[in-house]
């Protein structure tokens, strides 16, 4: 009788022992947890501040580009009334730099993205980076409800994908679709066949790409990539 009694302590130590690791767990779970929730509240405001800031400057900086270019232009003709040559010549220069600006001023913010459709705003980018080679179709019925930060985080994806598919694929075609997978879900597919050597490197090309996983888990949307002989097919799935 009296043997027992050291194994009986021995059980109720080991469970006390395991109680108290099982509390401690279960603490530092839930401290973990919030930590993540913390973690991603404070992404998502970073993300949000970003495109805020973003709006102050180039409202800003339109503002003042445009003031001053109409002065420049003002004075242009004012001062070489009587050279025809050299007014065409200071004109075709200030030409280029407004568009310069305007392409920087779009990457900055996408204003086309408040007068327009996602689809239009697509487009506009297409136009403002040269690309000539880019056709967006939209078939879709609920590409409309996208809206606020969603769509501007859903298009700086887009964006990136197309920035960098441009520049280090060197693609002979693109074509952007917007259509609904399934009831109330929204995808992207940006098809691009990279040329030359960037072809070697199709799929690959990893600038921006931390970014986009940051502005996709903003929005809880996915991304993947496939290959289809020469082509690239990148997704972006939105869903409700």
């Amino acid at each position: 009788m009296d043997s027992s009694f050291p194994l009986i302590g021995f059980l109720i130590t080991a469970l006390c022992i395991c109680g108290f690791a099982g509390l401690v767990l279960v603490v530092a779970m839930g401290y973990t947890q919030r930590q993540f929730a913390i973690m991603r509240r404070m992404r998502r405001w970073y993300l949000d501040r970003i495109e805020k800031d973003r709006e102050e400057i180039s409202m800003e900086l339109h503002d003042r580009v445009a003031a001053g270019s109409l002065q420049l232009e003002q004075a242009i003709v004012r001062h070489l009334e009587q050279s025809s040559d050299a007014q065409r010549e200071l004109s075709d220069l200030l030409s280029e730099l407004k568009m310069d600006i305007a392409r920087s001023n779009e990457r900055l913010f996408p204003y086309s993205l408040k007068k327009s459709t996602l689809e239009g705003a697509i487009g506009d980018l297409a136009v403002l980076l040269g690309m000539d080679y880019c056709h967006v179709t939209n078939e879709s019925k609920v590409s409309h409800k996208v809206e606020g930060i969603e769509l501007l985080h859903l298009y700086r994806v887009i964006q990136e994908i197309m920035v960098n598919a441009h520049k280090y694929a060197k693609p002979s075609f693109m074509d952007v679709t917007i259509w609904d997978p399934e009831a109330g879900a929204l995808e992207v597919n940006i098809t691009y066949a990279p040329t030359g050597e960037a072809a070697k490197r199709a799929g690959k090309f990893s600038r921006g790409r931390v970014i986009i996983q940051e502005r996709l888990k903003r929005i809880q949307a996915k991304h993947w990539v496939e290959r289809d002989g020469q082509s690239i097919h990148e997704h972006i799935l939105l869903k409700p």
